[in-house]
């Protein structure tokens, strides 16, 4: 465990510097011990699943990478990117599904963490392209990913809900 410049603990996993006000804080892969923090995360986001399928997701989809992020010992965000390959191009790239802080806990830089991190797991397994959806209205998360060098892309995503043949588990 590391120490911060006024000798706080100050336990980081696959970073070396975080900045000010992110004493106490320690960002890993998540694991399905994180299964009930990621649901109540996930739900806080306004996404929906389940604990079982979360807890599935975590332990069998190595196409998932999922950051959490613990200040204090509490869990106060999480993100998540889907590693993707296709035959239509020559190299694998990142989604990033799912960023999300909670509240009170944002502009610390937290966020900038979480997204690092899962940016450097997707590198180490030779990503070189990251692609994420941002609400058009969203000004607050346009400016902080543009700070970290995201830009807009041309591409408009488009929607649609199909019939499915398969209940949730």
């Amino acid at each position: 465990m590391r120490t911060t410049g006024g000798g706080r603990p100050c336990e980081i996993h696959e970073r070396k510097q975080y900045g000010k006000g992110l004493s106490n804080m320690m960002i890993r892969a998540a694991t399905a011990a994180d299964a009930d923090a990621l649901l109540e995360l996930n739900s806080l986001f306004g996404n929906e699943t389940t604990l079982q399928l979360l807890k599935q997701s975590i332990l069998e989809n190595n196409h998932e990478i999922v950051g959490i992020a613990y200040k204090d010992n509490l869990a106060v965000g999480y993100c998540t990117g889907l590693v993707i390959q296709s035959m239509c191009y020559g190299t694998r790239r990142l989604d990033i599904e799912a960023l999300y802080v909670k509240e009170r806990h944002r502009r610390q830089g937290i966020g900038k963490a979480l997204l690092a991190f899962v940016e450097q797991r997707g590198t180490a397994r030779g990503i070189c392209h990251v692609h994420m959806n941002v609400h058009s209205d969203n000004e607050i998360a346009l400016d902080a990913y543009s700070k970290q060098g995201y830009t807009p892309s041309r591409e408009v995503l488009l929607e649609k809900d199909v019939q499915c043949r398969c209940s949730p588990q």
